[in-house]
């Protein structure tokens, strides 16, 4: 990944926008390092004086957004759109990262979305989200999406500490960034993905109970929240993957009992869903629409 990013930089053919999709944190500074630093090479030296105020988020072109609390809010990407109107402050280079940004409330979401279909010269962003599904579509149409292979890793790391026994690793893996967060909840993990998929198999009116009932008594704060909207995100990416007879983390047989207009309406009820949580929408509420709004089995 990093001698493409080379390849691009040294023949002037970055886009102005990039989506990092899982672990991006440690590209994310490597590339901006790669943009600033002073020694031409393949690598960032680390040294010069441009690497050693990146490192420690004190230089003045480069611009760090992450969540006030639980979610980015308008202000401040008014913010950043005031810092891209002027030219950089050593150059006229800027770059703009944007930490957690699947957590961006929708205000925030729109006002980057003009930011992105208006970009300034020279400007360079970088978002770094754990999974796309909460971002707006036309965010996504507008930047260039880079997967970073997080999920397996994360399984090979719980798998060589010995926790061999749990069905629902791959599944975790796509939700989950850290061992850390895994080793936290291991010992509820598989009956979490078991309710979930019960859940999806029962009735509107069946599955708006078990959200009243298992899932209150089973998923009691945000952390483990956000948990459980992250499984419903790759439940329903899953179905999609199992319409068109490709391997899924969730085991779905090939070519579900939903149309593809059917599969559509859930992907944009799951979008929601995971922007009204980072919004502050009441748990519950948003669940219960999902479940009550989406296509019967």
């Amino acid at each position: 990944m990093k001698e493409r990013f080379t390849t691009l930089l040294n023949n002037n053919r970055l886009v102005h926008a990039y989506l990092f999709e899982g672990d991006g944190n440690e590209l994310a500074m490597w590339l901006t390092k790669q943009v600033f630093c002073k020694i031409i090479s393949d690598e960032p030296c680390g040294e010069c004086s441009s690497c050693r105020r990146i490192n420690v988020h004190n230089h003045p072109d480069v611009h760090v957004i992450e969540p006030d609390g639980q979610a980015i809010k308008i202000d401040q990407i008014r913010l950043l759109q005031k810092e891209a109107a002027y030219k950089g402050v050593e150059g006229s280079k800027q770059v703009f990262i944007i930490k957690q940004a699947d957590r961006m409330n929708p205000q925030a979401s729109n006002a980057l979305l003009k930011f992105l279909e208006e970009p300034f010269q020279d400007t360079l962003s970088i978002l770094i989200a754990d999974k796309r599904d909460s971002i707006l579509p036309t965010i996504l149409s507008r930047v260039q999406t880079i997967r970073m292979d997080v999920s397996n890793s994360l399984e090979r790391e719980a798998r060589s500490k010995g926790y061999t026994s749990h069905k629902s690793l791959p599944i975790l893996s796509t939700v989950m960034t850290s061992i850390e967060e895994f080793e936290k909840h291991q010992e509820v993990v598989d009956e979490w993905t078991a309710l979930i998929r019960a859940t999806f198999e029962l009735s509107q009116t069946q599955a708006t109970l078990s959200v009243q009932t298992a899932w209150l008594e089973r998923f009691t704060d945000k952390s483990t929240q956000l948990i459980s909207i992250r499984l419903v995100q790759s439940y329903v990416k899953s179905l999609w993957l199992a319409k068109r007879d490709q391997k899924n983390p969730w085991g779905l047989a090939s070519r579900p009992n939903y149309t593809w207009h059917e599969l559509l309406l859930m992907q944009q009820l799951v979008d929601e869903l995971g922007r009204g949580f980072y919004s502050n929408q009441h748990y519950l509420l948003g669940l219960e629409k999902f479940f009550l709004s989406k296509p019967a089995v």
